[in-house]
C-alpha cells in the first residue's frame, strides 16, 4: 500500500466521487436538461456513496492509490448511470 495515511486516502476518494457528481449534474444542465434539486440530491448521494464503495473496496483488496481513484470513478460513474436510468424510467 501507500506510505499516506488511511485517512488521507479517504478523503481523496471522497473528493473525487464529489467533484465527478458536481461535473456530471452541471454538464447535463448546461445541455439543456431542467434543474430538479431532487434529482441534484440523488445524484450526489448515490454518486458519492458508490464511488466511496469502489474506492474503499479497492483500498480494502490493497491495489494502489492510484487504482483507488479509479475504481471511485467508475463507481461513480455507474451511481450516476443508474440515477438517470431510474429518472427517465419513473418520470415518463
Amino acid at each position: 500500500m501507500s506510505d499516506q495515511p488511511f485517512w488521507k486516502l479517504q478523503l481523496i476518494i471522497i473528493s473525487v466521487a464529489v467533484v465527478g457528481a458536481f461535473a456530471k449534474y452541471s454538464n447535463e444542465i448546461l445541455s439543456g436538461k431542467e434543474f430538479s434539486i431532487e434529482r441534484l440530491v440523488a445524484t450526489f448521494f448515490l454518486s458519492v456513496f458508490s464511488g466511496y464503495l469502489f474506492g474503499t473496496f479497492a483500498l480494502g483488496m490493497e491495489l494502489s492509490p492510484q487504482y483507488a481513484i479509479i475504481f471511485t470513478g467508475v463507481g461513480s460513474f455507474m451511481g450516476q448511470q443508474s440515477i438517470d436510468f431510474l429518472f427517465t424510467k419513473f418520470t415518463k
